[in-house]
């Protein structure tokens, strides 16, 4: 995903708006309608409450996303709290532009920015629970049955426990 953000003819809202849909793993609709007020920057964070579901959810910000709130915050409307210049339609639209001058032979769609956040997380060994809390999701479960989809590394890695952990039983010839 990271080479998409480069196509956005519209600017930096775009591009921060998109590294905030794929970096915090929140929905478009999340995304777009963040507040400065459920922003802490010195501390990292971000908290909001989930439109579709109401879950609470505290969001720790990674350095590109930081970055990017830390340049919008200074190039900020002081009368407007919204972080975005730019709603979930609009968002649509730079994508479908961006994703049809990319080069990429598929066509990601922008909550597929929510599921490589998951599925990022958990190929990369990171707890479930902490995954599904993260991105708001009330048990381990829907985070199962719709992120979790393991690359091959990933599942090698965990059949070579067997390598390392097991008592070794004497080889025998098969001949």
């Amino acid at each position: 995903f990271a080479g998409t953000a480069s196509y956005y003819g519209d600017g930096i809202n775009h591009a921060i708006t998109f590294v905030a849909h794929g970096d915090t793993g929140f929905s478009l609709g999340d995304a777009v309608n963040i507040k400065w007020s459920v922003i802490d920057l010195k501390n990292r964070m971000i908290r909001i409450v989930r439109g579709k579901t109401q879950v609470k959810v505290s969001m720790p910000v990674c350095d590109a996303l930081y970055d990017l709130l830390r340049y919008r915050f200074r190039v900020r409307n002081i009368h407007d709290n919204r972080v975005f210049n730019v709603g979930k339609q609009g968002f649509q639209k730079g994508w479908k532009r961006a994703v049809g001058k990319s080069d990429m032979n598929w066509k990601p769609r922008p909550t597929d920015l929510r599921h490589f956040f998951a599925s990022y997380l958990l190929n990369n060994g990171e707890d479930h629970l902490v995954v599904a809390n993260l991105m708001g999701h009330s048990s381990v479960n829907m985070l199962r049955k719709r992120y979790g989809h393991y690359g091959d590394d990933r599942l090698k890695k965990a059949v070579r426990l067997f390598d390392t952990n097991s008592t070794k039983l004497p080889r025998q010839d098969v001949n």
